[in-house]
């Protein structure tokens, strides 16, 4: 069973994943019992401050929070942080947020939230955001505001890469712009009557606010706002909201056909040139905008949540975010280490008995950069089933499972990013999607994992790596597990397409050849315990909606996204022309002693779980 790791050892180990600076010091001391250095206590304090332990959602509600204008990034300049908070002020008085009330005029019995300043540091200034503290929880689906998926943002770019090519003389473009202060714009229904104190360094005690529109904190401003802006862009506009991505609008058809997605307050929109700049300036009449520059030029780019668009002469590469990363290896201190050629090790996802469990300093830096991964996976395919197996730890993580988190991000320094490429030249007629599995892969559980990319000819759309949630008992149940979420995705996509009046025919690549079998033909087999999921596949197969084909063992490109693969096989899948990357900025990391070790269910691997599903099957 794992052990908890003392208290004298963890606090000179947690040095080494704080600063780069004390990470030699931290190597060196974890093998002796020297005193704990200033940096890791500077960090349990930080953690003391914001992780405290709260009763029930009430005590949260009357506890007052540390002001974050307390540290000392923004501490060096108290000039900046006032005018950040006279910013905020002026823009609240602007948008005719609120009414200042006395007290005394509040309704017996009627809740007062609190509020508290939120300072962000921004290059030349600090943001000051004054929020509500809404901690009250409410299972309700009237707060359910719509976000996009990174698969719609990857349609829309090749929209706009196909209709460039098509319509060449309505020259297409990309923008991206921010919308300010959004959350102020939606007004509040006249039947929700809420009153907000403020904060006392700019009000006094007796005076409350009764607000006439949604302030950031609030429960219901999230779902206020994407009301009151998708009501401008259908009725002002004359934009159609798609019924299957609530965050994607269209308006017109062929060479005049505009895209646009949003996502709470950013907004990127595809579109020739002169209606788009017609649509922002339309929406510059209703809200504050910062826009960036059209993407017209080769070489031209903008940046979308984190991402990097960039326009080259036959389409459009898709960057990932780099400095999210960079965070984190500059944090573990690994920015001079030597880069590791996977992101994950075979043996990582093996069981070990007597492995030391993190400390709770240890175990929040775990979860800090495993999150970190989790985002950028979302961008990269090589990372996915990484990101994946180490979220499954942030319970209850081990020493083993912090270094396996380490070699993810020695992979990254090796290779930064992993841009896709897109090039769509016309019309999309098919969407190709590979669907792989790997089965009982978990030696916890011995659930199975499914692997899945859809891509427009070899530009990809959609990617996913997930662990199925019931135990397969054959490794054909299991690739029928995976061929169902994958088609599931697929007719998402289809119906978005539907959406931009273009009709695609789905192709399902498997390379399990029972599988196919069994899904080409009707009935229930041998496999009567899955007949739902038999049933679904197959009546898509007879409806001719799905077609199936099969792909060898070696290149289906979704092998990457199921198993810990070794670096021979990650180049080989990397490289293939089923998929289109950008490797030439990043070598390959080669290591000679990395041996190709397919994660198979073996009894001679791991008898005790294996014998423990053997048990279950019988």
């Amino acid at each position: 069973m794992p052990t908890v790791q003392s208290s004298s050892s963890s606090s000179s180990s947690s040095s080494a994943p704080v600063s780069s600076t004390h990470s030699s010091n931290a190597q060196s001391s974890s093998s002796s019992s020297s005193a704990p250095s200033s940096s890791s206590n500077e960090v349990q304090m930080n953690v003391n401050r914001l992780l405290r332990p709260v009763r029930d959602e009430d005590d949260a509600v009357k506890e007052e929070e540390p002001s974050l204008s307390s540290f000392p990034c923004l501490l060096d300049d108290l000039a900046a942080v006032e005018a950040g908070k006279k910013r905020e002020l002026d823009s609240l008085a602007l948008n005719d947020v609120y009414v200042p009330v006395n007290i005394s005029t509040v309704p017996k019995g009627h809740r007062i939230i609190k509020t508290r300043w939120v300072l962000t540091e921004k290059p030349n200034k600090v943001k000051a955001r004054l929020v509500a503290k809404d901690f009250n929880f409410c299972n309700d689906i009237a707060f359910f505001a719509p976000t996009p998926t990174t698969s719609t943002l990857r349609l829309l770019i090749q929209h706009n890469c196909w209709s460039r090519n098509l319509y060449q003389k309505e020259n297409f473009s990309i923008r991206v712009f921010d919308i300010s202060t959004a959350f102020l714009n939606a007004r509040l229904p006249d039947d929700q009557v809420i009153y907000v104190s403020p904060p006392p360094d700019i009000a006094d005690k007796n005076i409350v606010w009764r607000l006439n529109r949604a302030l950031y904190g609030l429960r219901q401003a999230p779902k206020l706002w994407s009301e009151h802006l998708s009501s401008v862009i259908v009725d002002s506009l004359s934009f159609v909201r798609s019924p299957n991505e609530p965050s994607l609008y269209v308006r017109g058809v062929g060479k005049s056909q505009v895209c646009l997605l949003v996502h709470v307050d950013d907004v990127v929109l595809s579109g020739p040139d002169e209606l788009c700049a017609e649509v922002v300036n339309s929406l510059k009449d209703h809200f504050q905008m910062t826009c960036g520059n059209p993407l017209l030029r080769d070489g031209d780019s903008c940046n979308m949540l984190g991402r990097t668009i960039t326009r080259t002469a036959d389409g459009y590469v898709l960057s990932g975010d780099e400095e999210l990363a960079m965070k984190s290896i500059r944090e573990l201190g690994l920015e001079s280490a030597k880069p590791a050629p996977t992101p994950l090790s075979s043996s990582s996802c093996k069981i070990k008995d007597g492995e030391t469990l993190l400390n709770p300093v240890m175990h929040n830096l775990f979860r800090v950069h495993v999150g970190r991964l989790l985002y950028i996976a979302q961008d990269r395919i090589d990372l996915m089933f990484c990101a994946k197996h180490l979220a499954r730890k942030v319970c209850s993580p081990t020493v083993a499972d912090f270094a396996a988190v380490k070699r993810s991000y020695r992979y990254i320094l090796g290779r930064p990013c992993l841009p896709y490429v897109y090039n769509n030249s016309t019309l999309p007629k098919e969407l190709t999607v590979y669907s792989d599995s790997d089965w009982a892969s978990c030696v916890e559980s011995r659930k199975s994992t499914s692997g899945c990319i859809i891509a427009l000819g070899a530009n990809i759309v959609h990617c996913h790596s997930r662990t199925q949630a019931v135990v397969a008992l054959s490794s054909c149940e299991a690739e029928l597990t995976a061929a169902v979420t994958a088609i599931a995705e697929a007719l998402f996509l289809k119906s978005i397409f539907k959406d931009l009046s273009i009709d695609v025919q789905i192709h399902l690549l498997l390379d399990s050849k029972a599988a196919l079998d069994h899904l080409s033909k009707l009935g229930r087999g041998k496999l009567k315990h899955i007949q739902i999921k038999s049933h679904y596949v197959q009546a898509l197969v007879q409806q001719k909606l799905v077609r199936l084909h099969k792909v060898d063992g070696l290149l289906n490109v979704s092998d990457l996204l199921t198993k810990a693969v070794s670096s021979s096989t990650m180049r080989r899948l990397l490289s293939s022309s089923l998929i289109n990357l950008d490797l030439s900025k990043y070598p390959f990391v080669d290591r000679d002693d990395e041996i190709d070790v397919r994660s198979v269910w073996s009894l001679q691997s791991d008898m005790h779980a294996d014998v423990e599903l053997i048990k279950f099957v019988m």
